[in-house]
């Protein structure tokens, strides 16, 4: 107890020296600003592809961050994506003059009831699923749309309509 300093001390104190240095250089480094480059929106699939230095794992994830998905100029695709072999069923969608979609209730389980207004006939009509109204079958019941399908193979979709007319 000469005054001599531990050697576990030393090595506490050093330790929180690093620290606080670190510290310093990652806040300091937080509050920097550093310039984005623009990407070349031109073929950026192109220049993936022909970059040989580049792995085939990262050929993919480059791809997408030089498309830059969420640019300014970017517009909905025409359809939605779909992916390789996936198949979409073709179907006629009609729509029905005779019918007006009231209301509709879900099960928790699937499957549910349509509140239909018939041209013609006061009040609605209740409809589960499987049952016929007018030559069609309701085949499924959505929040606010009823699916029905008719026996020549055509699908009409009714909607709720939306308060206030639009």
């Amino acid at each position: 107890m000469t005054g001599r300093i531990e050697t576990s001390v030393l090595v506490a104190a050093g330790a929180c020296a690093v620290t606080l240095a670190l510290f310093t250089w990652t806040v300091a480094d937080a509050f920097t600003i550093t310039p984005v480059r623009m990407a070349n929106h031109q073929a950026p699939v192109a220049a993936a592809i022909r970059d040989p230095n580049q792995s085939a794992d990262t050929v993919p994830m480059q791809v997408a961050v030089d498309a830059d998905p969420f640019r300014m100029d970017r517009h909905r695709p025409p359809r939605r994506f779909l992916l390789p072999g996936t198949r979409v069923a073709s179907r006629a969608v009609a729509a029905s003059p005779t019918l007006a979609l009231a209301g509709t209730a879900v099960y928790p389980g699937g499957g549910g009831v349509a509140l239909v207004r018939v041209a013609g006939r006061a009040g609605t009509q209740m409809v589960r699923v499987g049952e016929t109204l007018e030559g069609l079958t309701l085949r499924s019941v959505e929040p606010a749309q009823a699916v029905f399908a008719g026996a020549n193979g055509t699908t009409v979709v009714l909607q709720v309509p939306k308060a206030g007319g639009s």
